[in-house]
């Protein structure tokens, strides 16, 4: 009777802790290799996109890719599309959540090639749109305006790309910018507000 007891106190107490040590990400990723990821508990990654041969397959050059600090699961490997003010009918950039049969942490960045006006040098993620979209995919509409800032705020639910669990991946894409050297800063910005709005609606 009295290990029955420990066994219930143990599980009472195990319980509130396991759903406390959910950890919450907001991750910004940009179309020049800049990004950021932090969490609810503190922790700040620095996330430099290379680029690299395309690990989905669907371009034959080199794409740009961002490593992710966690990992996702198979189920969420999908693409988020972005479609372009003000009609919000082409989609100008594809943000693809890539793994295996088990999960993955790969997110690459594709734009349009046609999606950035003026003199090169061009973003790193304008080598083109792929042919096809993965089954599991999500239309985003992005926000801003024609030749300043423009990008789209993703809160993954379960099934769709990027999800790792209720309301614990955020993404915010900046997709056009005037200066690159500001991406990182102003998704950050963006990205932050989205964290305070998480942490009322915790309150």
């Amino acid at each position: 009777m009295k290990n029955t007891l420990r066994i219930a106190v143990l599980v009472s107490l195990f319980v509130p802790l396991a759903a406390r040590a959910q950890v919450h990400w907001f991750v910004t990723l940009d179309e020049n290799g800049n990004g950021i990821a932090f969490n609810s508990v503190g922790i700040t990654n620095t996330l430099n996109g290379v680029l690299l041969a395309d690990p989905s397959g669907a371009l034959a050059g080199n794409v740009l890719v961002y490593t992710l600090p966690f990992n996702f699961p198979a189920r969420s490997v999908g693409d988020d599309l972005l479609l372009e003010p003000p009609n919000y009918v082409g989609v100008s950039d594809v943000i693809r959540f890539w793994g295996n049969n088990v999960g993955g942490n790969q997110v690459i960045f594709y734009s349009d090639l046609d999606a950035d006006l003026g003199e090169p040098p061009y973003p790193l993620a304008d080598t083109g749109l792929p042919g096809s979209y993965l089954a599991n995919n999500v239309p985003l509409l992005e926000g801003g305006v024609e030749g300043g800032i423009q990008g789209a705020i993703h809160s993954a639910i379960s099934g769709e790309p990027g999800y790792i669990g209720a309301g614990l991946g955020n993404y915010t894409f900046i997709s056009d910018v005037p200066e690159p050297g500001t991406l990182a800063l102003v998704g950050a910005g963006l990205a932050g507000l989205a964290f305070g709005a998480y942490r009322r609606r915790s309150k």
